[in-house]
């Protein structure tokens, strides 16, 4: 019996960043969309694993290529383990090059406006659960979003604990020809300050039990070899 490193959460993985590698920070463990860390984005210490992104809330952030694969995907699941340093953060965007001016893009973060609203967004045109705890400063806290087009709904989860579902019949699935980049929204400019680990994003809405199994995700599982 031995210890390896696996992935989790079953099939669909189209890109995962552990940020494990300090030789190359953006690395897509789970294809072949690895990032370019911009502007100092470094390595810190990880929640899961041996490395997390460390990011200065001014200008670093990873920048990938497109995600082609879910283009034509019919559902998405995006999770990440996120260590904010203040509450105003965006975590990852991917930005929609042809409608930068008409401020479209499809991402998740989590917003404070300096008063007492809190939000956390996700898609194009900004599903809204105003009504959850944002991710604390200071402390990891794994968040996760889920869609599928079948049912039009959009889940939210933190620390593995689902919101009640919210409809939306739109689209949320990015366009050919997007970027992709953790740690910065392109359009209004916000950065993350703090660390981010373990981003992944699937082509299928993970079930409550497989959001669950990544909140508890060590890094390392027991298999027979």
């Amino acid at each position: 019996t031995q210890r390896a490193q696996v992935s989790g959460a079953g099939s669909g993985l189209v890109a995962y960043y552990n940020f494990d590698d300090v030789n190359n920070i953006g690395a897509d463990s789970a294809g072949s969309n690895t990032g370019t860390a911009m502007n100092g984005a470094s390595q810190t210490t990880g929640k899961v694993g041996s490395g997390a992104l460390n990011l200065d809330g001014v200008n670093d952030y990873v920048k990938m290529n497109s995600i082609t694969s879910l283009k034509k995907a019919g559902a998405i699941t995006v999770s990440a383990w996120v260590k904010p340093n203040v509450k105003w953060s965006t975590i990852c965007s991917s930005c929609i090059r042809p409608y930068i001016q008409s401020g479209r893009e499809f991402g998740i973060g989590a917003l404070w406006d300096g008063g007492n609203t809190s939000r956390l967004y996700f898609g194009y045109d900004t599903i809204d659960f105003t009504s959850v705890s944002e991710p604390q400063v200071g402390s990891w806290t794994h968040i996760a979003f889920t869609y599928d087009a079948n049912t039009n709904t959009v889940i939210y989860y933190k620390n593995g604990i689902a919101s009640s579902p919210k409809t939306y019949n739109g689209s949320l699935i990015p366009d050919l020809g997007s970027i992709f980049e953790v740690g910065r929204d392109p359009i209004d400019g916000g950065y993350f300050n703090g660390s981010i680990d373990e981003v992944r994003l699937y082509n299928r809405a993970l079930s409550a039990s497989e959001v669950l199994d990544l909140y508890n995700f060590s890094g390392q599982q027991i298999i027979q070899l």
